[in-house]
């Protein structure tokens, strides 16, 4: 009897102290972001599954964090309001909807005032929120601020919400998220950050870094909250070495806001399923950063690295085109994020490291139990001794024990060299920014100096890459990249005009190893000339010490 009334005693503690084990919330919150509507129908299938589950989850609002159109149509914006009415048909009975609106937005009208066209995105959407905006609901303040805000503004809005919303979470929905807090922030401008900063009881929620909601880096706490809302579009990770690889991502998250906490759930709109519905996301309220859950520093100590099965090792298998290995993934509650792959070439019993390429992990499908990565057979020096290192990585960048694999390479398919040069500092012209003329010379080193925020380009003599259109290749390279900040640059073969890369965006290691990248692309026209192009980031110096260009056998 008395364990009996132990237990009625505990749960009515609970229940008294407001958890929202037994309460009901006290508003209910339904985000997306990045839907990139356009004229056609079918590109409102995602928005139509997740206007369906937020009416199954009777949500009370709708926060649309920006890029509601891929470019400026009206027709995009009649079938985004034509898909909310199909799903809510009655105005009484539809939940709130508050947008944020963003750089997509404005795309296709890009001569006229942003201000201009938001308006109009307003009208033809038929928003009920401004550009800017402070929007009251069931006792909860929401600012809203365009992407190309006016910061003086902006904080004047936060000064006033804050002051007024004093002991609640203070919401702000703004498409651009801050410097170095979600994914993909590490490059951006810090104003937003610095201003944020003075706002601790800030909840910001965000898009613009197309992101899947299943990594741990889509929610942020530091000096206040940050909430990255996904996308319903494409996504690329940043992999340092590797070109972008894209993925789909068709997720969306639903807010409780208690009197306690916000609870956070994510759901993919295909399998209309919660991910990890055992384990949601709980952000304790009042804001305290001593405890916040989600601090990276909290998160790095608590979370273990990922680790691989006893007994795993690496196979290798080597084609005309690939060295392909496979080995077992690494174990991690929440997937490996990336593994740093790094390749070494043994040489007088020493492993001299020539080329590092990470690869996306299993995060997105932790159901995968094998690992497959391709490796261009251009890195090879026929009849060499390698090894590779494989280590696994998880959100917080810690890294687990690496596997290593020794092989030999068999001799390489000749093919067709256009161009090739132990010397392109001579053999080439380095050119500072996109288009400009200005030569850069490089030092008695071979080093040349790349101003901060500067981007600079590699220029063949003629046009090395000779052939049709859908003519294949294998370009070479080899470059030393230090980089005198955290900032990191990409880099990309480009073709000037129209702009079109041959291999998509590689994110560069700031080190000072000399690294070999090696990559197979076609161009698409006769007539592409490709540059190699390093775009803007902070103050370094880089040396090219090597560039292949060849036309394959077919």
């Amino acid at each position: 009897m008395h364990f009996l009334s132990n237990k009625i005693t505990g749960f009515l503690f609970l229940f008294l102290c407001g958890t929202t084990l037994f309460s009901v919330p006290l508003l209910r919150v339904g985000i997306l972001t990045d839907t990139h509507v356009t004229a056609e129908k079918d590109s409102c299938v995602l928005l139509e599954k997740a206007l369906n589950l937020f009416k199954k989850q009777k949500v009370d609002m709708i926060v649309h964090a920006g890029d509601i159109a891929d470019v400026y149509d009206v027709k995009a914006y009649r079938n985004y309001r034509d898909t909310f009415n199909k799903i809510y048909p009655e105005k009484k009975t539809a939940p709130r909807e508050i947008f944020a609106y963003a750089n997509h937005d404005w795309m296709g009208r890009k001569k006229e005032s942003v201000w201009k066209v938001f308006q109009d995105v307003k009208k033809n959407l038929g928003s009920p929120n401004k550009p800017y905006d402070i929007v009251k609901f069931k006792g909860y303040t929401f600012v809203l601020v365009p992407e190309f805000a006016d910061m003086k503004l902006y904080k004047s809005m936060l000064d006033k919400a804050a002051k007024e919303n004093a002991g609640k979470p203070l919401f702000i929905v703004d498409h651009m998220p801050p410097a170095d807090t979600v994914f993909g922030t590490k490059n951006l401008p810090i104003e937003r950050r610095k201003m944020l900063n003075n706002y601790p009881s800030a909840v910001l929620i965000c898009g613009h870094k197309h992101n899947d909601l299943r990594s741990d880096l889509s929610l942020w706490q530091g000096e206040f909250t940050v909430i990255h809302s996904g996308c319903l579009q494409k996504w690329r990770p940043f992999l340092t070495g590797t070109p972008w690889q894209v993925f789909n991502s068709d997720m969306v998250q639903i807010m409780d806001v208690n009197r306690n906490d916000l609870t956070l759930r994510r759901y993919s709109l295909m399998t209309q399923k919660e991910y990890k519905a055992e384990m949601p996301r709980r952000i304790p309220l009042p804001f305290d950063r001593k405890t916040a859950p989600y601090a990276p520093e909290r998160l790095l100590k608590s979370i273990p690295a990922p680790e691989f099965p006893a007994n795993a090792k690496i196979n290798i298998s080597i084609d005309e085109k690939f060295a392909v290995l496979s080995f077992p993934h690494a174990r991690h509650e929440s997937g490996v994020y990336f593994y740093k792959v790094e390749l070494f070439r043994n040489s007088n019993n020493k492993k001299v490291r020539i080329a590092r390429s990470d690869r996306h992990g299993n995060f997105t499908d932790t159901q995968k139990k094998q690992a497959k990565f391709y490796i261009n057979r251009g890195y090879f020096l026929s009849d060499s001794k390698y090894t590779v290192r494989v280590t696994p990585v998880n959100f917080q960048g810690k890294m687990g024990k690496a596997l290593e694999q020794d092989f030999s390479a068999p001799p390489d398919k000749q093919h067709i060299i256009c161009f090739e040069s132990k010397h392109p500092a001579a053999d080439c012209k380095i050119f500072l920014g996109a288009k400009g003329s200005k030569r850069l010379m490089p030092d008695k080193d071979g080093c040349v100096n790349i101003p901060k925020g500067q981007s600079i380009r590699l220029v063949f003599p003629g046009n090395i890459w000779q052939g049709k259109a859908g003519t294949p290749y294998r370009f070479t390279l080899k470059m030393r990249l230090k980089e005198y900040s955290s900032l990191q640059r990409f880099m990309s073969l480009l073709n000037p005009d129209p702009k079109d890369s041959a291999t998509g965006r590689i994110l560069l290691p700031s080190e000072e190893d000399e690294l070999k990248y090696v990559f197979y692309h076609s161009k698409r026209e006769d007539d592409y000339n490709f540059y190699l192009f390093l775009m803007p980031g902070g103050a370094g110096k880089v040396r090219f010490s090597y560039v292949k260009s060849e036309r394959l056998n077919r």
